[in-house]
């Protein structure tokens, strides 16, 4: 009951046994999903529909694109793909954090082929907003912090086909609607994959992005 009333991140934090951390996280996104859906949800997308078009249409969600050091760590993230094969979107709940320059604005949005405000859509219907687009593969880069329930929200709808939790939150999601968590397996040691909601996509040496072009 006591594990009920820790967020997440206080459950990564402290030191309690792995499947409590998971129990949290479980709680965490389906009272996210619930308080957009109530008990009904029917999903936008069937789970792991084959995309039919030329370029993968790859999305990044977050609550912000801005100064947030998450965003900042993956600038060039967003403009690595191979654009021949990949189209990029990046889908922003609030479109940049207060205090971010007008060259940090420019920079976000040039790095991602399609820049998508949504701050002014209502959470339940965003998603139905980012499936017009035909996104195969969805990456929450927000996570289970302050801001993570309105992006687990619109998750929770399956406006994508694949759903991708990567670099915010050191743990599972617990949501049954992320399909992958991207990982490394110093981080989430294979032997623990049963405390994990998603499937495990371990990077070769840590998951923990960087830009060799920022200092």
């Amino acid at each position: 009951a006591k594990a009920v009333l820790w967020t997440p991140s206080q459950a990564v934090l402290l030191d309690v046994e792995e499947e409590d951390v998971l129990r949290v996280c479980k709680l965490h996104t389906a009272e996210a999903m619930h308080k957009v859906l109530g008990t009904l949800r029917t999903p936008l997308v069937t789970p792991g529909a084959p995309h039919t078009r030329s370029r993968l249409r790859l999305g990044y969600l977050s609550y912000s694109f801005g100064l947030g050091v998450r965003n900042g760590l993956m600038y060039n993230v967003f403009s690595a793909h191979a654009r021949d094969s990949v189209e990029v979107f990046g889908f922003a709940i609030r479109p940049h954090d207060d205090g971010a320059d007008d060259a940090t604005k420019r920079r976000v949005e040039m790095n991602v082929e399609h820049f998508v405000d949504i701050s002014q859509i209502s959470i339940d219907k965003a998603a139905t907003y980012i499936n017009s687009f035909n996104v195969h593969v969805l990456v929450d880069i927000c996570g289970l912090h302050a801001n993570g329930t309105m992006v687990y929200g619109v998750l929770a709808q399956r406006p994508a086909s694949v759903q991708v939790a990567y670099m915010a939150f050191a743990a599972s999601t617990g949501a049954d609607y992320i399909d992958f968590l991207v990982t490394d397996k110093v981080t989430s040691p294979p032997e623990y994959r049963q405390q994990y909601a998603e499937s495990l996509l371990f990077m070769p040496s840590s998951y923990h992005v960087n830009s060799h072009k920022q200092r």
